[in-house]
Protein backbone atom coordinates (compact mmCIF):
# COMPACT_ATOMS: atom_id res chain seq x y z
CA UNK A 1 0.00 0.00 0.00
CA UNK A 2 2.75 2.33 0.66
CA UNK A 3 4.08 2.07 -2.93
CA UNK A 4 0.44 3.74 -4.12
CA UNK A 5 1.60 7.60 -4.54
CA UNK A 6 3.96 6.30 -7.26
CA UNK A 7 1.14 5.76 -9.62
CA UNK A 8 -1.70 7.92 -7.80
CA UNK A 9 -1.85 10.25 -10.51
CA UNK A 10 -2.55 8.18 -13.10
CA UNK A 11 -5.82 7.22 -11.13
CA UNK A 12 -6.56 10.51 -10.10
CA UNK A 13 -6.75 11.89 -13.90
CA UNK A 14 -9.04 9.10 -14.85
CA UNK A 15 -11.42 9.80 -12.12
CA UNK A 16 -12.11 13.57 -12.29
CA UNK A 17 -14.50 12.95 -14.79
CA UNK A 18 -15.71 9.17 -13.68
CA UNK A 19 -19.35 10.44 -12.39
CA UNK A 20 -21.68 9.73 -15.73
CA UNK A 21 -24.93 8.96 -13.84
CA UNK A 22 -26.21 12.57 -13.27
CA UNK A 23 -26.94 14.83 -10.05
CA UNK A 24 -27.69 12.72 -7.13
CA UNK A 25 -30.24 12.98 -4.04
CA UNK A 26 -27.56 12.14 -2.10
CA UNK A 27 -24.88 14.41 -4.04
CA UNK A 28 -22.32 16.18 -1.51
CA UNK A 29 -23.20 20.24 -1.92
CA UNK A 30 -19.97 22.04 -2.91
CA UNK A 31 -18.62 23.78 -0.06
CA UNK A 32 -19.32 20.92 2.00
CA UNK A 33 -17.15 18.88 -0.50
CA UNK A 34 -14.33 21.28 -0.72
CA UNK A 35 -14.49 21.37 3.38
CA UNK A 36 -14.22 17.52 3.56
CA UNK A 37 -11.80 17.13 1.04
CA UNK A 38 -9.78 20.09 2.93
CA UNK A 39 -9.79 17.82 6.15
CA UNK A 40 -8.37 15.00 4.10
CA UNK A 41 -6.00 16.24 2.31
CA UNK A 42 -4.43 18.11 5.56
CA UNK A 43 -4.65 14.50 7.39
CA UNK A 44 -2.42 12.95 4.78
CA UNK A 45 0.23 15.43 4.78
CA UNK A 46 0.68 14.15 8.19
CA UNK A 47 -0.07 10.30 8.04
CA UNK A 48 2.07 8.51 5.54
CA UNK A 49 0.14 5.41 6.08
CA UNK A 50 -3.24 6.86 4.79
CA UNK A 51 -2.05 9.33 2.35
CA UNK A 52 -2.02 7.03 -0.41
CA UNK A 53 -6.08 6.41 0.46
CA UNK A 54 -6.76 9.82 0.81
CA UNK A 55 -5.98 10.55 -2.86
CA UNK A 56 -8.04 7.71 -3.77
CA UNK A 57 -10.77 9.35 -1.85
CA UNK A 58 -10.66 12.76 -2.59
CA UNK A 59 -11.58 12.68 -6.72
CA UNK A 60 -14.66 10.18 -6.20
CA UNK A 61 -16.66 10.30 -3.21
CA UNK A 62 -19.27 13.07 -4.12
CA UNK A 63 -22.28 11.04 -2.54
CA UNK A 64 -22.83 10.23 0.75
CA UNK A 65 -25.92 9.61 3.08
CA UNK A 66 -27.28 11.95 5.47
CA UNK A 67 -28.32 10.70 9.02
CA UNK A 68 -30.15 12.40 11.35
CA UNK A 69 -29.76 11.80 15.09
CA UNK A 70 -32.59 11.98 17.36
CA UNK A 71 -30.58 15.35 18.96
CA UNK A 72 -30.87 16.70 15.12
CA UNK A 73 -27.51 15.95 14.48
CA UNK A 74 -26.43 14.99 10.83
CA UNK A 75 -23.89 12.61 10.00
CA UNK A 76 -23.40 11.75 6.38
CA UNK A 77 -21.56 8.54 5.51
CA UNK A 78 -19.84 6.85 2.14
CA UNK A 79 -19.26 3.60 2.40
CA UNK A 80 -15.60 2.63 0.59
CA UNK A 81 -14.17 -0.66 -1.35
CA UNK A 82 -11.22 -0.65 -2.84
CA UNK A 83 -10.05 -3.90 -5.20
CA UNK A 84 -5.97 -2.98 -6.40
CA UNK A 85 -4.76 -5.62 -8.47
CA UNK A 86 -1.58 -4.17 -9.91
CA UNK A 87 2.25 -4.05 -10.72
CA UNK A 88 4.30 -0.87 -9.62
CA UNK A 89 7.66 -1.17 -10.59
CA UNK A 90 8.05 -4.97 -11.60
CA UNK A 91 6.50 -5.53 -8.37
CA UNK A 92 2.86 -7.28 -7.34
CA UNK A 93 0.81 -5.56 -5.30
CA UNK A 94 -2.98 -6.75 -4.08
CA UNK A 95 -5.05 -4.75 -1.59
CA UNK A 96 -8.25 -5.18 -1.06
CA UNK A 97 -9.93 -2.85 1.47
CA UNK A 98 -13.61 -1.95 3.29
CA UNK A 99 -14.12 1.52 4.59
CA UNK A 100 -16.60 3.85 5.59
CA UNK A 101 -15.88 7.80 5.41
CA UNK A 102 -17.96 9.76 7.46
CA UNK A 103 -18.33 13.62 8.81
CA UNK A 104 -20.27 16.05 10.69
CA UNK A 105 -20.48 19.59 12.10
CA UNK A 106 -20.22 21.36 8.59
CA UNK A 107 -19.60 24.97 9.49
CA UNK A 108 -20.49 27.42 6.49
CA UNK A 109 -18.91 30.45 7.51
CA UNK A 110 -15.66 28.81 8.26
CA UNK A 111 -15.70 26.31 5.92
CA UNK A 112 -14.48 23.46 7.86
CA UNK A 113 -15.89 20.12 9.43
CA UNK A 114 -15.98 19.79 13.37
CA UNK A 115 -15.30 16.00 12.96
CA UNK A 116 -14.24 13.80 10.04
CA UNK A 117 -13.94 9.86 9.90
CA UNK A 118 -12.03 7.34 7.90
CA UNK A 119 -11.87 4.11 8.90
CA UNK A 120 -10.48 0.94 6.99
CA UNK A 121 -10.42 -2.65 6.83
CA UNK A 122 -9.65 -5.79 5.33
CA UNK A 123 -12.05 -6.79 2.80
CA UNK A 124 -13.43 -10.46 2.42
CA UNK A 125 -17.26 -12.49 2.54
CA UNK A 126 -18.95 -10.78 4.55
CA UNK A 127 -19.95 -10.11 7.05
CA UNK A 128 -16.91 -8.07 8.54
CA UNK A 129 -16.12 -7.13 11.11
CA UNK A 130 -12.75 -5.82 12.35
CA UNK A 131 -10.95 -4.12 15.42
CA UNK A 132 -9.84 -0.87 14.91
CA UNK A 133 -6.28 -0.18 16.44
CA UNK A 134 -3.73 2.48 15.18
CA UNK A 135 -1.90 0.65 12.48
CA UNK A 136 -3.00 -2.41 10.75
CA UNK A 137 -1.96 -4.90 7.74
CA UNK A 138 -4.42 -5.02 5.08
CA UNK A 139 -3.65 -8.56 4.42
CA UNK A 140 -4.83 -10.04 7.88
CA UNK A 141 -8.31 -10.40 8.37
CA UNK A 142 -10.51 -8.62 11.35
CA UNK A 143 -7.85 -5.95 11.82
CA UNK A 144 -8.67 -2.24 10.84
CA UNK A 145 -7.31 1.10 11.51
CA UNK A 146 -8.09 4.81 10.40
CA UNK A 147 -7.95 8.22 11.40
CA UNK A 148 -10.42 10.64 12.99
CA UNK A 149 -9.79 14.44 11.93
CA UNK A 150 -10.81 17.83 13.74
CA UNK A 151 -10.45 20.90 11.11
CA UNK A 152 -10.21 24.15 13.51
CA UNK A 153 -9.62 26.08 10.55
CA UNK A 154 -9.42 25.17 6.64
CA UNK A 155 -6.22 25.16 6.67
CA UNK A 156 -5.28 23.28 9.44
CA UNK A 157 -6.64 19.75 11.72
CA UNK A 158 -5.87 17.95 14.36
CA UNK A 159 -5.45 13.90 14.27
CA UNK A 160 -6.42 11.15 16.55
CA UNK A 161 -5.43 7.73 15.72
CA UNK A 162 -7.79 4.50 17.11
CA UNK A 163 -6.53 2.68 20.41
CA UNK A 164 -10.51 0.93 20.22
CA UNK A 165 -13.51 0.47 18.52
CA UNK A 166 -15.02 -1.82 15.22
CA UNK A 167 -15.82 -1.42 11.49
CA UNK A 168 -18.59 -3.67 10.65
CA UNK A 169 -19.77 -4.22 6.92
CA UNK A 170 -22.56 -6.42 6.63
CA UNK A 171 -24.36 -5.99 3.14
CA UNK A 172 -22.68 -4.27 0.13
CA UNK A 173 -24.35 -3.78 -3.09
CA UNK A 174 -23.12 -2.93 -6.36
CA UNK A 175 -24.40 -1.74 -9.45
CA UNK A 176 -22.31 -2.05 -13.19
CA UNK A 177 -19.19 -0.48 -13.12
CA UNK A 178 -17.75 2.21 -15.37
CA UNK A 179 -14.77 1.06 -16.70
CA UNK A 180 -11.97 3.41 -17.53
CA UNK A 181 -8.18 3.34 -18.84
CA UNK A 182 -4.97 5.38 -17.28
CA UNK A 183 -1.95 4.97 -19.70
CA UNK A 184 -0.99 0.90 -18.82
CA UNK A 185 -3.86 0.89 -15.80
CA UNK A 186 -7.68 -0.57 -15.64
CA UNK A 187 -10.31 1.32 -13.72
CA UNK A 188 -13.53 0.11 -12.72
CA UNK A 189 -15.96 2.12 -10.82
CA UNK A 190 -19.35 0.80 -9.61
CA UNK A 191 -21.87 3.04 -7.21
CA UNK A 192 -23.93 1.03 -4.92
CA UNK A 193 -24.66 1.00 -1.19
CA UNK A 194 -22.85 -0.45 2.23
CA UNK A 195 -24.72 -1.47 5.22
CA UNK A 196 -22.72 -1.24 8.82
CA UNK A 197 -21.81 0.65 11.36
CA UNK A 198 -18.44 1.43 13.42
CA UNK A 199 -17.30 2.68 16.83
CA UNK A 200 -14.46 3.98 17.26
CA UNK A 201 -12.28 5.73 20.52
CA UNK A 202 -8.99 7.60 19.15
CA UNK A 203 -6.34 9.36 21.01
CA UNK A 204 -4.83 12.63 19.77
CA UNK A 205 -1.38 12.27 17.58
CA UNK A 206 1.03 12.51 19.02
CA UNK A 207 0.36 9.93 22.22
CA UNK A 208 -1.61 12.11 25.04
CA UNK A 209 -4.74 12.01 26.87
CA UNK A 210 -7.02 13.66 24.77
CA UNK A 211 -9.55 10.87 23.40
CA UNK A 212 -12.46 11.15 21.02
CA UNK A 213 -15.08 8.92 20.50
CA UNK A 214 -17.30 8.72 17.20
CA UNK A 215 -20.35 6.11 16.09
CA UNK A 216 -22.85 5.51 13.22
CA UNK A 217 -25.13 2.93 12.27
CA UNK A 218 -26.48 2.80 8.60
CA UNK A 219 -27.77 -0.96 8.24
CA UNK A 220 -30.43 -0.04 5.91
CA UNK A 221 -27.91 1.33 3.76
CA UNK A 222 -25.66 4.20 2.72
CA UNK A 223 -24.17 5.42 -0.13
CA UNK A 224 -20.87 3.55 -1.58
CA UNK A 225 -18.14 3.24 -4.03
CA UNK A 226 -15.93 0.66 -5.33
CA UNK A 227 -12.83 1.05 -7.23
CA UNK A 228 -11.28 -1.73 -8.82
CA UNK A 229 -7.93 -1.05 -10.38
CA UNK A 230 -5.92 -3.80 -12.21
CA UNK A 231 -2.91 -3.64 -14.36
CA UNK A 232 0.84 -2.35 -14.77
CA UNK A 233 1.97 0.68 -13.89
CA UNK A 234 4.94 2.47 -15.89
CA UNK A 235 8.10 2.44 -14.66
Amino acid sequence: MRTAPRWCGLVLLAVACSDTQGVSPDAIPGPELAAVRSALVCAAQTDPLFAPIGLFVLPYIDRATALVSPGGDTTRVSGIELDIRAVVDSMPVQVGLVGVLAWTGFDSLTQTVDTTVLLLGSSGELPIEDALAPSFSPAVPGEGSGVVIHSPTAESCELWAPRAGVLRVTSATFGSGTVLGADSLSLTLFRGTTGGDYAVTAKLVPDSSSTVTAAQAYPAGAQALKMRITGFSLP
